[in-house]
C-alpha cells in the first residue's frame, strides 16, 4: 500500500483491498496491453488530483477501460482509486 495516498491508506485497509484485488482483479488475468485514452486534471483544494483512463486488455477480457486516480502530495503522485470497467 505504499504507493497509495494518505487519505486512500486512512479508509482502506490492506485486508480490504487484497480481498476486493481477488474478487474483482484477479479474475480478469494477466494484462495483455495498455492504452492510454485521456488524463484529466481535476482540481479541487488543497490537491491537485489526476483521473488517467487505460484502455487494458486483459487476458480473460478483451476491452476493459482502468480509470486510475491520483493525487499530489509532497510533488509525488499517489494512487487513491482505481476503477474497471
Amino acid at each position: 500500500m505504499t504507493a497509495t495516498g494518505a487519505s486512500f491508506r486512512k479508509v482502506k485497509s490492506l485486508a480490504m483491498l487484497t480481498s476486493v484485488s481477488e474478487k474483482v482483479r484477479v479474475p480478469l488475468g494477466a494484462v495483455v496491453s495498455r492504452r492510454l485514452i485521456s488524463p484529466e486534471e481535476v482540481p479541487p483544494p488543497p490537491e491537485e488530483n489526476i483521473v488517467v483512463q487505460l484502455r487494458t486488455r486483459f487476458a480473460k477480457k478483451a476491452d476493459a477501460v482502468e480509470t486510475i486516480a491520483l493525487t499530489r502530495e509532497e510533488g509525488t503522485s499517489w494512487v487513491v482509486g482505481c476503477y474497471i470497467e
